[in-house]
């Protein structure tokens, strides 16, 4: 008798409260997701390329999947608020007909821990293959190959979800069955004590709006003009942000007492729930400015993690396939034998040197004056630095290596003069600004070297020179030929470039035709770099960051709607009382349902409102400092991206409000029914 006690009363919990068991639902997914990323298809690829990565990546997800149960431990505490609080004269009863308050408790806890076993049964399944289906794609994606995919079951992630899940659960009945404890069965029989039902802002209502807007926008000023030049300046924004959200919620009530602030449609029950609205936003308002925080949160993790792995998947952008080490005349025989002559296209020399501002005199006060007169920037700061050493170290780059790396990728140039150096800096920013001063008209479009003069070419390069990292220039001058054999006879060390043959990249992949050339290479022990390595890396930055800015912005938005549907359910629930006199008064059901709408959705608006405002300046503050996109990133794909984001979380929000109507619409409908 009592086990079907548990059960009927475990599933009339679940069918009460799907939005919250709906939320749990997601959360376990994301939970697994997180916790299995080291055996999905890409993080196996890389786990013996970014060992050292992987493992802090792993070390990172375990602090995350912390503070997630750190947060759900509050979600299922606020559940158990709403759906026992409803039960509290049943819980009375019990007590008052003899039953011990251990066996009471023993009897919730085992009815919520039957609920949480149903959420894993229904979360673990759905879990298992929404990840191996987001392996799979991603894997697809970053050119893999079905052949790679491995299906990507983690019993270890599988035991710490429902683990960690399962601890929540129990640890935060537990704590709220502590506060009923306190409760003799008599205040559990009497009905909970409603806030009381009139309210009237004080004078104080307005100043608290005034100066949260006042804050908010003192924010905003500081978020787009002074974080880009110094990151500091984000603890200020953070602090206006939260403080200011705050004041204004606690403010807003002095505006919504104001009969016309609150437009509705003329219905039977407008002045009601005009009322409602009022009275729910006066009392909840810290509900709203934890959520709508929370919001602003998610969104911004989202396009961190979306805008983040963007940036990175442009870095360092394909150029080279191998570069290798050694005696040019030794390269150039291997490269060309017939095991690698039909799998590579011809090689060339990638000839550098360095220069010395104390072995080669040299003048660049033309091209200093120009970065000097640019807009301040901390790029700027940095480029002026390094030409105004009075030791100067550059390198020269020989024009023809550039010229035939740049014509093995379709593109042209620099077709250099006998008189003419075009500059050159690995470096976005820098290769920016320096094309910049070279379309300056009043730039004096001349420099100095080993004591002759020669004119700047008019475009600016940043072409990868190597297949991974065997060398970066901040700053370079790509000279003639004729000039780079005067300023270095002998050029030290020799690097050959060499890239993969179109037709055996697409017979095999680019992967896979890496991968064999690689082989070859290593059995005749040469010394390289590849293209390969740079996948791995650009790769774990792109996959990692977009995994944990989409973790988190699901994780918060979860946290946010149930937080405010949770409260707004709660704050309903103690007001069933004026339904059902509405009720007696002539009421229909489709007016009460109508009115309901209108305050749920007015309810959640006033959030969302807030945190959409607040997101698109938060965006814009973002996109100037933090993730601000190099000059060769579009701008338009990046928020077509996040734009589909929004708009999957926009159905999603829509989906939450949807569940909440309906479960308060059933609650009134439950206990309100007429006589």
């Amino acid at each position: 008798m009592l086990f079907r006690k548990i059960l009927r009363d475990a599933r009339q919990g679940l069918s009460d409260q799907y939005p919250y068991y709906a939320s749990l639902i997601i959360a376990l997914v994301s939970f697994y997701t997180l916790l299995s990323l080291k055996d999905q298809d890409v993080f196996r690829f890389l786990r013996h390329q970014e060992a050292e990565a992987i493992r802090k990546l792993n070390q990172l997800i375990g602090g995350v999947f912390g503070l997630s149960l750190f947060f759900l431990f509050f979600l299922v505490y606020f559940a158990c608020h709403y759906q026992w609080d409803r039960r509290r004269k049943e819980m009375g009863l019990f007590l008052m007909m003899g039953m011990k308050k251990s066996q009471l408790f023993g009897l919730l806890m085992m009815e919520n821990l039957l609920s949480g076993l149903v959420s894993l049964m229904i979360g673990l399944p759905l879990a298992l293959f929404l990840t191996d289906l987001i392996s799979l794609l991603i894997g697809r994606v970053l050119g893999l190959g079905l052949a790679y995919h491995r299906f990507s079951f983690s019993l270890q992630a599988l035991g710490w979800t429902a683990v960690g899940f399962l601890l929540v659960q129990l640890l935060s009945t537990f704590f709220y069955l502590l506060k009923i404890a306190r409760l003799d069965p008599q205040e559990l029989m009497g009905s909970l004590a409603p806030k009381k039902q009139s309210f009237s802002p004080s004078p104080n209502s307005s100043r608290r709006l005034i100066l949260g807007i006042f804050l908010l926008l003192l924010g905003y000023a500081v978020g787009l003009w002074l974080l880009p030049s110094n990151p500091i300046y984000l603890f200020l924004v953070l602090f206006l942000g939260i403080l200011g959200t705050f004041q204004f919620y606690q403010g807003l009530s002095a505006l919504l007492s104001q009969r016309q602030a609150l437009k509705l449609d003329a219905h039977p029950l407008s002045s009601f729930t005009r009322r409602q609205i009022q009275e729910t936003v006066f009392f909840e308002h810290k509900s709203l400015a934890v959520s709508s925080l929370l919001l602003l949160m998610s969104t911004l993790s989202l396009v961190y993690g979306f805008g983040g792995a963007q940036i990175r998947s442009s870095d360092d952008a394909h150029r080279v396939d191998f570069s290798l080490k050694g005696k040019a005349q030794d390269l150039q025989t291997t490269l060309t034998e017939k095991s690698l002559a039909q799998k590579l296209q011809i090689p060339y020399l990638m000839q550098i040197a360095p220069l010395s501002s104390d072995t080669i005199p040299m003048d660049v006060f033309a091209l200093t004056a120009g970065v000097a007169a640019l807009p301040e920037s901390s790029s700027r700061q940095s480029l002026l630095t390094e030409l105004s050493s009075p030791r100067l170290y550059l390198h020269v780059v020989r024009a023809s290596s550039l010229r035939t790396l740049r014509e093995q990728r379709g593109l042209s140039g620099p077709n250099l003069g006998p008189e003419q150096i075009a500059l050159y800096s690995a470096f976005p920013q820098h290769k920016a600004l320096l094309q910049k001063v070279l379309e300056k008209p009043s730039t004096p479009q001349q420099i100095f070297l080993d004591g002759n003069a020669y004119s700047l070419y008019p475009e600016a390069y940043m072409d990868p020179l190597f297949a991974d990292w065997a060398m970066t220039l901040g700053i370079a001058f790509i000279v003639p030929d004729a000039l780079f054999d005067r300023l270095s006879p002998n050029p030290h060390p020799v690097w050959v470039n060499a890239n993969l043959n179109e037709s055996f990249q697409s017979e095999k992949g680019l992967i896979n035709a890496l991968l064999e050339v690689q082989t070859i290479f290593d059995a005749k022990g040469l010394t390289y770099e590849s293209y390969f390595g740079g996948i791995g890396r650009r790769m774990f930055y792109v996959v990692s960051g977009g995994y944990l800015g989409v973790y988190l912005g699901l994780l918060f938005f979860i946290i946010a709607n149930t937080v405010l549907g949770l409260k707004y359910l709660i704050e309903h629930r103690n007001h069933k009382g004026r339904y059902e006199l509405l009720y007696h008064l002539g009421a229909t059901q489709e007016q009460i349902a109508h009115s309901v709408k209108l305050e749920i959705y007015s309810f959640f608006g006033l959030c969302l409102g807030v945190a959409a405002l607040n997101t698109g300046f938060g965006l814009a503050a973002l996109l100037r400092s933090f993730l601000r996109l190099p000059e060769e990133v579009a701008l338009t794909p990046f928020l077509l991206t996040s734009g589909v984001a929004f708009l999957g979380f926009a159905v999603l929000e829509l989906m939450y409000i949807h569940l909440v109507v309906r479960t308060s619409q059933r609650e009134i409908f439950r206990h309100s029914s007429p006589d």
